[in-house]
């Protein structure tokens, strides 16, 4: 529902919570719940005699497990993509080295990091389930991380010059400049 704005009512009073409030805090609550309980059954004891359930009422649960594993990848990407495209593109000299070893990394085939990273993680923490799921969300991140710092670092060498003299024309700090001209 939206209200137009009149003399009387200039700020759009939010003082009181509406059924859409109440459904997004139940949302949120709800997911929150689902990545806690989804999160306790990625840690514990490594069983290699486990037999996979094909029931349907399993099938909620290892949803919610591969999408936490996703998501836990995605964000590292993202975080990771962030920090090394900036860097290359904040500093040239580090770019000479930056750029051409994240390609030279990107063309090692994520299939080939499998084993030693799987016997590593599980002789890190053997006996445990978190190692494998480590080594899981780790190849998740090296197959999608390279294409988002490519991208970034590329979108970031083609800002227009003009963009950057409006930043500086503005005084925007490098925090500033960051959120409202390079990021976007």
């Amino acid at each position: 529902m939206t209200r137009s704005l009149t003399p009387k009512n200039q700020t759009l009073d939010r003082s009181r919570l509406t059924w859409q409030d109440g459904l997004l805090i139940l949302a949120v609550i709800t997911v929150l719940l689902v990545i806690v309980r989804t999160a306790s059954q990625l840690t514990g004891d490594y069983q290699p005699d486990v037999i996979i359930s094909t029931d349907l009422d399993q099938l909620p649960s290892y949803t919610a497990q591969t999408l936490l594993r996703m998501g836990s990848a995605y964000f590292l990407s993202l975080i990771f993509s962030l920090v090394y495209a900036y860097s290359a593109y904040r500093f040239p000299l580090a770019a000479k080295v930056l750029i051409p070893l994240l390609d030279i990394l990107q063309s090692i085939p994520v299939l080939s990091f499998l084993p030693g990273v799987v016997l590593a993680l599980i002789a890190l923490f053997p006996g445990q389930r978190i190692g494998i799921e480590l080594a899981a969300i780790l190849l998740i991140f090296t197959g999608m991380t390279w294409n988002l710092v490519f991208s970034f670092y590329q979108s970031l060498s083609s800002i227009p010059r003009e963009l950057l003299e409006v930043s500086k024309v503005y005084h925007l700090n490098s925090w500033q400049r960051f959120w409202s001209v390079e990021l976007p």
